[in-house]
């Protein structure tokens, strides 16, 4: 599903919940309307992201001192000692994440047409979604490490909790 023209201008229900909301309501209506008992299994596809870690190295003037970090803020560096042209550096490493390709996912919802003695009527009841991988990221990122010359793997994408446009 296609989720780049959604407009949600909804006060009370946050996008995610309207987005699973109206996917329920599609799969649905694509189980087809027999009277008869019936089962089958609905999958919506959509992409997942796949990354790379990539680090930037900065050398760091004086006595490996920052500039600033904004209070509250957790400060995670890695600081190391680098000989460059002779001379000894205190660097410190930064890591970001890049996207580095996509990889297709699923969402299977089991659904089953079923008798309901009570209304009288043939419902349709419709699973939680199962997720699936259906194929995996290529292992080439296309970057390397600025250090070693090694390539940095293209790491696979998650499938849960994806999917929504988020």
């Amino acid at each position: 599903m296609d989720w780049t023209s959604f407009n949600n201008d909804s006060d009370f229900a946050p996008d995610l919940a309207l987005k699973k909301l109206l996917e329920e309501v599609a799969v649905r209506n694509l189980v087809p309307n027999n009277a008869d008992p019936y089962s089958c299994d609905v999958r919506v596809y959509y992409y997942s992201e796949c990354r790379v870690k990539v680090k930037t190295v900065m050398r760091l003037d004086g006595d490996k001192q920052l500039a600033c970090c904004s209070e509250g803020t957790e400060f995670n560096a890695e600081y190391s000692q680098r000989i460059v042209e002779g001379e000894v550096h205190w660097c410190w490493d930064v890591y970001n994440w890049q996207t580095c390709g996509y990889k297709c996912c699923a969402r299977v919802y089991h659904c089953t047409r079923y008798y309901d003695a009570v209304s009288g009527e043939t419902l349709t009841s419709v699973s939680e979604p199962v997720v699936e991988s259906i194929t995996t990221c290529d292992s080439d990122s296309g970057c390397t490490d600025c250090l070693t010359g090694d390539p940095l793997p293209c790491e696979d994408g998650e499938c849960e909790g994806q999917g929504y446009g988020e």
